[in-house]
This record gives structure tokens, C-alpha cells and sequence, in this order.
């Protein structure tokens, strides 16, 4: 018969949980729990605390650079010109386009 025991076999005091988190449930964490989380982790002396910490800058990094990137491609998209405004109107959503694949593409990684 398979039986649980309680008790500790080693003078360590280690548990499941500290072998390991999936990124997915760090990445649903709120913002007071990553914060405990990373002092935690830093408490522990962890080499992960860099990622977390990673994860905590690019939740307001993110929303920040596409704020900034849209307030530059209105100031782009309102000048005016001869020829109208449609080829700048598209050039300003371009440059946002591509701006907010590149935060992507850097938040995944």
C-alpha cells in the first residue's frame, strides 16, 4: 500500500512549490502578489528574481510606450499638408503598428 507521511527526511525545508512556477500563473498574478513573489524569491537568494522583475516593469512599460507612441503619431497624423491628411493619418498607424508588435514581441520573449 502507498501511504503519505508528514514528517520531514531532510534538515531542508522545501516544498513543491519551490522547485518552480509556470510563467502563465506569474503572468496572472496582481501587482502586490509579484511584489511579495520577488521578495520572496530574493529572500531565497533565486536566480529568477530577474524575470519577475522583468514582468513587473513591462506591465507599466507596455501601456507607457503605447501612450507615448500615440500621442507622437497625433502630433504626426496633424499636420497638414497639401495632398490631405491620409497619407500621414496612415504613417502615424503604421508607426503605432509596428511599435506595439515590437512591445509584443518583446513581452513574450
Amino acid at each position: 500500500a502507498l501511504a503519505f507521511h508528514n514528517r520531514l527526511d531532510t534538515a531542508l525545508d522545501m516544498r513543491i512549490e519551490d522547485f518552480g512556477r509556470r510563467t502563465e500563473a506569474i503572468a496572472t498574478l496582481d501587482y502586490r502578489a509579484l511584489d511579495a513573489l520577488i521578495d520572496s524569491e530574493r529572500a531565497k537568494g533565486s536566480s529568477g528574481v530577474t524575470a519577475l522583475e522583468l514582468e513587473r516593469h513591462g506591465r507599466t512599460s507596455g501601456p507607457f510606450s503605447i501612450f507615448v507612441m500615440t500621442l507622437i503619431g497625433v502630433s504626426v497624423a496633424s499636420r497638414r499638408r497639401r495632398g490631405g491628411t491620409g497619407i500621414h493619418t496612415f504613417y502615424s498607424k503604421l508607426r503605432a503598428d509596428v511599435w506595439r508588435l515590437a512591445i509584443n514581441q518583446q513581452l513574450n520573449s
